[in-house]
């Protein structure tokens, strides 16, 4: 199982319903600490029911550099295309090469995106 803190968890146990505050080093195992109300729950991973995840807030920061890498993989694509046809391409490898360059740079994006999110835990 994945968790980051924030994740909505609840207990087998008791049905205690909670958020991941952190792990707990144990002799037995990992334990995960979750919070109710104003308490602190300690359990075993395998008690634990995932109920949702924690969402990232997106910043006008992020926001921002996502358009523009969209922008520039639109800028991409124009450019492959363009290229391809002034070599002597078809129409169908043109359209690829488009497809190809927007593909490069959205899947760039994507993974940055991954890269700096929030850190899930296997427990």
């Amino acid at each position: 199982m994945h968790l980051a803190v924030g994740d909505v968890v609840r207990d087998r146990t008791d049905q205690a319903l909670g958020t991941v505050a952190g792990l707990a080093r144990h002799p037995d195992g990992p334990l995960v600490a979750f919070q109710v109300a104003s308490e602190l729950h300690i359990a075993d991973p395998g008690d634990l029911d995932l109920v949702a995840r924690a969402a990232v807030r997106a910043t006008p920061r992020r926001n921002a550099a996502r358009a523009t890498g969209y922008v520039l993989a639109v800028l991409f694509a124009f450019v492959a295309g363009h290229s391809a046809r002034e070599v002597g391409a078809d129409w169908l490898l043109t359209f690829l090469a488009g497809v190809g360059g927007f593909s490069a740079v959205t899947t760039a994006v994507r993974w940055s995106a991954r890269l700096v999110s929030p850190r899930r835990f296997r427990i």
